[in-house]
């Protein structure tokens, strides 16, 4: 199932990439800048408002534990609470420069993303991985549309091009839900407090996973011209595309790990992960230069280096989400969430000083790198002492 959902994974990355080639080319590096400052916001949204509940939830489903109808409760409880973040995403795409019925289209979106996080949690649980791989599918194809569309406009705008991306970020919702994750009756609050309880554990993990692939984008747009944000934006796009591939196995061994408690393997599979990132990164710092302003433009040639830094944290990125996934299915979500929560603190804080000194978006990505070797390192030390007690226990 693993090999399926990478598979199915494989149009998201070939997706991004066209439309991060022809977001570049079309609106520019400053347009480009104020569409990723909107794009991490939502993803800040997401990872702040679904509170850990999803992984919770396929944890329980798995094991036949989850109360009748608690994750029907909790998917409205979610979604209320998500509304005024909703109003608060539609007022800053305004202050963006972005039209307002596209800012509405932007605050609605953020209430469905949080009940499509929760329904993806029920179908993990469930095992349901080829309606997954279905939504991928989906998802993927409409990446793959969303940049014709703006090529074939005679003047693309930032407004077209946000109204494609709420686009592909809402179309998994169709498969999803066709499934009825949330179908039953309702349960009583008392039977779902447990289950919040435990997520809230666990919640700064996932906020922690979910943000810190995004706030060093907000932090920048605070800091540096749009034109910089937008040349960091698109190495992040080049970057993400090995995190595409990986969704799949997180989810198979979050379920089967949760079964089982055994992650043989996993630890080895890390480590050749982050090799690979780093060889990847010296590579692109390296060599890619002329490859950059021949694809996305000459504004983008100068920034190679920071390509090959955020390529490295990629590697230390998609081995820490194994490593956490496996914490939280053996039941130390508290672990997983001190990781994260590292990660997340280095570029909370050194990443605002670091630019106040005069730091670039080089820096910036020096920091990101740092940011993920540190959550890996903690994530990497956790698994050892968890085997070590088992192996203690037996």
């Amino acid at each position: 199932m693993a090999t399926e959902l990478g598979l199915a994974s494989l149009l998201l990355p070939l997706g991004s990439f066209a439309a991060n080639v022809v977001f570049a080319r079309t609106l520019g590096a400053s347009g480009r800048g104020d569409l990723a400052a909107v794009i991490a916001a939502l993803a800040v949204c997401e990872g702040v408002l679904v509170f850990g509940v999803p992984d919770i939830l396929a944890r329980h489903i798995a094991r036949g534990s989850l109360p009748t109808g608690a994750q029907r409760y909790l998917a409205m409880g979610a979604v209320t609470a998500s509304l005024i973040p909703g109003v608060l995403i539609c007022l800053y795409c305004h202050s963006r420069h972005f039209a307002w019925p596209v800012a509405a289209v932007a605050g609605l979106v953020v209430p469905l993303t949080t009940a499509l996080g929760l329904a993806r949690g029920v179908l993990i649980g469930r095992q349901a991985f080829r309606r997954l791989a279905g939504s991928l599918i989906v998802a993927g194809a409409c990446r793959l549309v969303a940049p014709v569309v703006l090529l074939l406009v005679e003047h693309p705008t930032e407004n077209l091009a946000l109204i494609l991306v709420l686009g592909w970020t809402v179309a998994p919702a169709v498969p999803i839900f066709a499934s009825r994750p949330f179908a039953g009756t309702l349960c009583s609050g008392r039977d779902a407090w447990h289950i919040l309880r435990e997520s809230l554990g666990i919640w700064p993990a996932y906020l922690a996973w979910q943000v810190n692939s995004r706030l060093d984008q907000l932090v920048l747009s605070v800091f540096v011209s749009a034109a910089d944000l937008g040349r960091y934006a698109v190495c992040v796009g080049i970057a993400e595309v090995p995190t595409f591939l990986a969704n799949g196995p997180r989810q198979v061994v979050l379920a089967r790990v949760s079964k089982s408690h055994n992650f043989t393997g996993v630890r080895g599979i890390t480590l050749a992960i982050v090799a690979l990132g780093a060889i990847s990164g010296a590579l692109s710092a390296s060599f890619a230069a002329p490859l950059l302003g021949a694809v996305f433009g000459p504004e983008f040639r100068s920034a190679s280096l920071v390509l090959g830094l955020l390529l490295a944290a990629t590697g230390f990125d998609l081995s820490a989400g194994l490593l956490t996934s496996c914490l939280v299915a053996v039941g130390r979500g508290r672990s997983a969430s001190i990781a994260q929560l590292a990660g997340l603190s280095v570029t909370a804080i050194v990443l605002p000083i670091v630019l106040l000194l005069g730091g670039s978006i080089s820096s910036a990505a020096a920091v990101r790198l740092a940011a993920s070797a540190c959550t890996y390192l903690l994530a990497l030390s956790n698994i050892r002492r968890f085997s070590r007690s088992e192996g203690a226990s037996r």
